[in-house]
């Protein structure tokens, strides 16, 4: 190996040892933002279990497409977190503006309330009935569940 590519590839370690040096303020807020895409993607999953037994309208399987989509979410976040930083500590330069903290706030609490709507749609738990009054069903949203054929076939078999 010559000198120069050990250079190039000392040269790249560095770069990017320092890049992740000056980012790493910011790994708290994406571990926290990814565990609420992973909780959200598990509810997800068991929100389909639970069509597949009531309806069997779902594989109530985990697909690849959906890990896909939970990928790209987190790449997005992570993006918006990392950019939101950067504006804080080169444009901003504000030290009591926690856009970055804020940012991720409200993507937490978007993904608790996603969880929630999960949680509670097609849920008979006592509960949950209170959450299902104010938050949407997702099982006729992603699906393909008409709920109100369903709660007439229920009330006609009572």
């Amino acid at each position: 190996m010559k000198i120069d590519e050990v250079n190039k590839y000392l040269f790249g370690a560095a770069a990017s040892g320092g890049l992740m040096l000056f980012l790493q303020p910011l790994w708290a807020y994406v571990f926290v933002c990814f565990v609420a895409i992973i909780i959200d993607c598990y509810s997800a999953w068991r929100l389909s279990v639970r069509i597949k037994t009531k309806y069997g309208k779902s594989t109530g399987k985990f697909q690849s497409n959906h890990a896909k989509r939970m990928v790209r979410t987190f790449g997005e976040i992570a993006g918006v977190l990392y950019l939101v930083f950067m504006m804080d500590k080169v444009i901003i330069t504000m030290e009591s503006l926690y856009t970055t903290k804020f940012i991720a706030g409200i993507f937490c609490t978007l993904q608790i309330i996603s969880i929630l709507e999960n949680a509670s749609s097609e849920s008979d738990s006592k509960w949950m009935k209170p959450l299902q009054k104010i938050l949407i069903n997702k099982a006729e949203r992603h699906f393909d569940v008409d709920l109100k054929e369903a709660i007439k076939e229920d009330e006609k078999d009572k």
